[in-house]
């Protein structure tokens, strides 16, 4: 753990020291199905505990979708407490929703878990398989749930993602 922990730090110093002010945390490479959930609390623990977050000089986005909803919603309780500016959703790739409505609902369910925590659409559908229209999605899942923020569009349908852009 203490190499994993240097590590993240000198990603911290880097991230800093080239001008980002932001970490997505668990997300794009493949964490959120590749490491335990006892790893990425571990992971973002580390990253909470750099000088740099301390510091505020990044800002903490957790992507915290699991295969299992309960532990997905464990995850996001565990970003919040730990203080993460957001964490990021993304549907299940097995038993997949279908239609706008259903993606809107899973992601408010998702929300009101987590309600004084912004949350952002991760908007990946070649990895889940879940096509949506990510404007619909957006609107419907804020109308229940008003810390739906925005997304993470990971897609193509570049019309879609400029619809969604308000």
């Amino acid at each position: 753990a203490s190499a994993a922990c240097a590590s993240i730090a000198g990603q911290a110093r880097y991230l800093v020291a080239e001008g980002f002010n932001a970490v997505f945390v668990c997300g794009t490479n493949g964490e959120s199905f590749s490491c335990s959930l006892a790893e990425r609390k571990a992971m973002l623990e580390m990253w909470m505990s750099t000088e740099e977050i301390r510091a505020k000089k990044l800002r903490v986005l957790a992507h915290v979708s699991c295969l299992a909803p309960p532990e997905t919603v464990e995850l996001a309780r565990h970003a919040a407490a730990l203080g993460v500016d957001a964490v990021s959703y993304m549907v299940p790739c097995f038993f997949k929703p279908v239609g706008d409505a259903a993606v809107a609902k899973m992601l408010a369910d998702f929300a009101l878990a987590v309600p004084t925590t912004p949350v952002l659409f991760y908007h990946f559908p070649d990895m889940t398989g879940v096509a949506c229209s990510m404007e619909r999605v957006l609107v419907a899942a804020r109308e229940a749930a008003p810390n739906v923020v925005g997304a993470k569009f990971t897609h193509n349908d570049l019309a879609d993602m400029q619809a969604s852009i308000r």
